[in-house]
């Protein structure tokens, strides 16, 4: 008889991140000790209440945004992904498929950083912010996601 598999589910975003396991079939997931994570690192430059950061011109009276590619946020969130992928990657022994939940323009950055190792062992994605949705709503989204022959 076949062992069950143990998957992996990394779900985040630019500012929160968590681990949840489980067996397949996936039923009910639980917490991986020491994975959930928060980005405490402020915005440089970032405007009261998330307002969009704003730049001076060198003469005269005028005021522009920053541009959104050109956003320090962004390279402190994309810095943040990317820890959470080196977590992952030193513990890729204890799992043996991997899901990730996040939000698109985060799955697309995940994507782009993600180790051989890694990119072998993911099963599914799930383009959604599940980062605040109860352990059961992941399970199940979880389930859904997995291809037939995993399920």
């Amino acid at each position: 008889m076949k062992t069950a598999s143990m998957v992996w589910v990394l779900v985040c975003d630019g500012g929160r991140s968590q681990v949840l396991a489980g067996k397949v079939p996936v039923r009910t997931l639980a917490l991986v000790a020491g994975s959930s994570r928060t980005n405490d690192a402020p915005a440089p430059g970032a405007g009261r209440d998330g307002e969009r950061a704003t730049g001076y011109a060198s003469t005269g009276h005028g005021r522009y945004s920053i541009d959104e590619h050109a956003d320090p946020r962004r390279a402190i969130e994309l810095a943040f992904l990317r820890e959470q992928l080196t977590w992952l990657e030193q513990r890729a022994g204890e799992f043996d498929r991997l899901v990730i939940a996040a939000p698109p323009r985060a799955l697309g950055q995940i994507r782009d950083h993600m180790t051989p190792v890694l990119k072998a062992m993911l099963v599914a994605e799930i383009g959604a912010d599940l980062t605040k949705s109860p352990v059961e709503d992941i399970a199940r989204r979880v389930a859904e996601s997995l291809p037939l022959e995993i399920r």
